[in-house]
């Protein structure tokens, strides 16, 4: 997810909800949910999986004290880079001549975190193979990771 300051702020209005400068997992689940029904006008949003919440508390967790602090939260949100650096690993990961991610290259990036079962690749691929032709091209990559 790569935020403007502005949306950040808003987010963060929505998520931290006893207003203690953190947010739980629960607070990041809703907040998350909050924002994107709002951002999409009110319209209908999709559920985000548990599994997605975590990994996306994880990543923001930076000192793993189970809670996120604004500034975690701004630090990462605001990296310049971040779609550059996800570029630059779809490159690392993908079939050097296809440019693509077939079911060999997503086993090879979620084995490589031990957490990921053959089903949970399959998954990961369908859902982030758009336009149904069993290989993740780099823009298909980009919005499953945004």
């Amino acid at each position: 997810m790569s935020l403007t300051p502005e949306q950040c702020d808003q987010f963060w209005t929505y998520a931290d909800a006893d207003r203690d400068g953190s947010l739980t997992i629960h607070e990041l689940k809703a907040g998350l949910h909050t924002f994107l029904s709002e951002t999409n006008q009110g319209g209908e949003v999709e559920c985000i999986p548990d599994s997605v919440i975590v990994e996306i508390f994880t990543d923001l967790d930076k000192d793993g004290n189970m809670r996120i602090s604004k500034e975690e939260f701004m630090q990462e949100m605001m990296l310049p880079h971040r779609r550059e650096t996800l570029k630059a690993e779809f490159m690392k990961l993908c079939n050097p001549v296809t440019k693509k991610m077939g079911r060999a290259e997503v086993a090879k990036m979620c084995q490589a975190t031990k957490t990921y079962s053959n089903e949970d690749i399959e998954k990961i691929l369908q859902e982030a193979d758009i336009n149904g032709d069993g290989q993740i091209d780099l823009d298909e990559f980009l919005a499953a990771c945004s």
